[in-house]
């Protein structure tokens, strides 16, 4: 049976708490000195503000998996190979997955494509090297918010994407050799997160290594309760829609058992 929008955003709420969590610290935090690159009183507006931004901008690309997937699967079913559905599925909020693995794969993403850019921007657009490029303006920034907007939701949608096919039992075979193999295992967790955060380590050579760490654990605690929002959502879309999604990705007639959205 399908779960209710009602029953839908109770196990969302419940299942978030450690994104709450880390979100009133750094309230707390940088409110009574300076973190995640905000200081003072106005950490009660801004920090809640900047996550539902993230949040949003993460979550709103869910919408579009329908259209991606089809896509994907013309890419995916070149060559004599194409996606098969098998009965491994895992729809389920779990914490080693929603709580670790995946903000961990968004936050090691989103740093590699940020400091790929910006290295492209200091190579080519005549942008100066520089702590002051790097982190945050003081000041608002429209031209870093639609930067990092764009950024922020391209690496939801190909997540997400990827994320699906996974939960779904979805593999890639190769019809000639019949080898099957897993869409999402080229991702990985621990190299989107060590190339990510080299890359800014290099983008930050001037400044002492014990505060260019400083800065790229802020930027993750930053951006892990919107990505732990987005493996939550995500599962909870995939819960009510993932019959239609998995007929899109396999161009099959699909249908999914129900799924109980409690934290294993």
């Amino acid at each position: 049976m399908t779960l209710s929008p009602r029953a839908i955003l109770k196990n969302g709420m419940q299942a978030a708490w450690p994104a709450l969590l880390v979100l009133v610290a750094n309230t707390l935090l940088a409110a009574i000195g300076e973190f995640t690159f905000i200081a003072g009183p106005t950490a009660f507006w801004k920090v809640p503000t900047r996550y539902l931004r993230l949040s949003l901008t993460l979550v709103l690309p869910l919408f579009l998996l329908p259209p991606f997937s089809t896509a994907m699967q013309g890419l995916l079913r070149r060559g004599g190979r194409e996606l098969v559905a098998t009965t491994d599925r895992d729809t389920a909020i779990t914490a080693v997955k929603s709580y670790v693995i995946r903000p961990i794969q968004g936050i090691g993403v989103t740093l590699l494509l940020g400091a790929k850019l910006l290295s492209f921007l200091q190579g080519f657009a005549a942008i100066p090297a520089g702590i002051a490029t790097v982190l945050p303006p003081p000041q608002f920034a429209l031209g870093r918010l639609l930067a990092l907007s764009a950024i922020v939701a391209l690496v939801s949608l190909l997540l997400s994407y990827l994320w699906t096919v996974d939960d779904l039992g979805i593999r890639h075979r190769n019809n000639r050799t019949g080898e099957i193999k897993m869409v999402g295992k080229y991702l990985g967790v621990l190299l989107p997160t060590l190339f990510g955060v080299s890359g800014f380590f290099s983008l930050l050579h001037d400044e002492p290594w014990p505060l260019a760490v400083g800065h790229v654990m802020q930027m993750a605690i930053v951006f892990y309760p919107p990505f732990l929002t987005l493996a939550v959502c995500h599962a909870l879309y995939l819960q009510r829609r993932g019959g239609i999604l998995l007929s899109k990705i396999t161009g099959r007639p699909g249908n999914l058992p129900s799924a109980d959205a409690a934290v294993r």
